[in-house]
C-alpha cells in the first residue's frame, strides 16, 4: 500500500469520524470520558465534528501535499498535547488515552510525509 493510498485512508477517516461527531456526539464523549451534557454535545459537534470533517474533506478535495501536512501538523500538536498532560496527570491515562496517542503519531508522521 502506497503512502498516497494511507493518507487517503487517513482523510476519509477524518471525515467519517466528523460525521459521527455530529450524528452522535453523546456516544463519542462518553468514549473518552467526557460530558455528554447539552453543551458538551454541542463542542463534540463543533470541535470534532466540523474540524475532522473540513480537515479530511479539505485534504480530499485539494489533494495537495500541503493539506496533508497541515493534518499531520494539527496532529503533531494534540499529540504533544496528549504526552504533556500524560507527564502531569497520569492517574488519568488507560488504554483508550494511549490508543489515541499512537493514533495521533501515525496519523502525524503519514501526513508529514507528503
Amino acid at each position: 500500500m502506497t503512502l498516497e493510498v494511507l493518507r487517503m485512508f487517513v482523510a476519509i477517516t477524518l471525515v467519517l469520524f466528523g460525521v459521527a461527531a455530529f450524528v452522535a456526539p453523546t456516544a463519542l464523549g462518553k468514549t473518552v470520558g467526557l460530558s455528554t451534557n447539552s453543551k458538551g454535545q454541542a463542542e463534540i459537534r463543533i470541535s470534532w465534528g466540523s474540524l475532522y470533517l473540513a480537515m479530511g474533506a479539505g485534504a480530499l478535495l485539494l489533494d495537495s501535499a500541503a493539506a496533508y501536512q497541515l493534518i499531520g501538523l494539527m496532529f503533531s500538536a494534540m499529540a504533544l498535547a496528549r504526552t504533556v498532560h500524560i507527564l502531569h496527570n497520569r492517574r488519568l491515562v488507560d488504554n483508550t488515552y494511549l490508543g489515541i496517542l499512537a493514533y495521533e503519531v501515525v496519523v502525524a508522521v503519514l501526513c508529514l510525509l507528503a
